[in-house]
């Protein structure tokens, strides 16, 4: 990975004499230095509107998500943004949770770059990983048990970048105590807990990445020969964030796949 660069208005102190537009600014030049490393373009670092918010059943655990960029039929491009849960945000709140989450969507950024520049990947594993989770494997929280969520690839890989970096970047700063007490606290007992889920259901969730990838290539496939046309399929599974799940049938991927009595536990997602 490449060196992170150092923001000074990430330090703790600093952090809390910034409002959230100034914290969002610190945040976005953090971007687009990374972004510059990483040779992929940047992406607007934003919050995440109260609409959304609204919309979703999941907001109190939604601190982040990705939008991605958008070529208008006129050739016209949408910025990517990275939208930040407000909450994370307000005075009086540390910047980690918001510095962890950033780092987790940019690097579904820089994994969305690498499924359409593979030649730039660590390894031929990667490259397949983030190209397949691109192009209709990203299994989505309302389609599958949340532990399988977590522990699908681009996921597991997201969550690790993000933790080394934050640790790393508050290392540089000189002030790396309060982030590891962060971590150690009740605030983070969901991630802790995900990072123990993975290790046992990364398998799992691989071939469940895998399944749904085939099932959408295969729609996409029917659609191209006039099967489902008019039918909306193909932007049903166009990206990472449908505005809907495709259901059982579509994608072969069942919320109860591969599950025993004994796995009945819930893990409450973050990003």
């Amino acid at each position: 990975m490449p060196p992170l660069p150092i923001v000074r208005d990430l330090a703790v102190a600093r952090w809390a004499e910034l409002h959230m537009h100034g914290r969002l600014d610190a945040l976005n030049g953090l971007e687009i230095q990374l972004a510059a490393h990483e040779n992929r373009p940047s992406y607007l670092v934003t919050r995440i509107s109260d609409s959304v918010l609204a919309e979703d059943q999941n907001a109190d655990h939604l601190y982040g998500r990705q939008v991605q960029p958008v070529v208008g039929t006129d050739g016209s491009e949408r910025k990517g943004a990275i939208e930040l849960n407000p909450k994370l945000l307000v005075d009086g709140v540390q910047p980690y949770a918001a510095v962890e989450t950033y780092f987790h969507e940019a690097r579904h950024a820089f994994q969305d770059h690498i499924a359409d520049h593979p030649e730039q990947s660590e390894s031929p594993e990667q490259a397949d990983d983030f190209y397949k989770s691109k192009n209709g494997g990203y299994l989505q929280p309302d389609e599958v048990k949340g532990f399988h969520y977590r522990s699908q690839p681009t996921e597991i890989d997201a969550n690790h970048v993000a933790q080394t970096r934050t640790m790393g970047l508050y290392e540089d700063l000189g002030e790396p105590e309060g982030y590891l007490e962060y971590t150690a606290g009740p605030e983070y007992e969901s991630q802790r807990s995900g990072f123990a889920v993975e290790r046992v259901f990364q398998d799992e969730a691989r071939s469940l990445v895998d399944r749904r990838y085939e099932a959408v290539q295969a729609l996409r496939e029917q659609a191209a020969v006039g099967e489902f046309a008019g039918s909306g399929i193909d932007q049903a599974v166009q990206g990472r964030t449908p505005d809907q799940p495709l259901s059982q049938e579509e994608t072969g991927v069942s919320a109860s796949d591969n599950e025993s009595e004994d796995r009945e536990q819930s893990y409450s997602h973050g990003y």
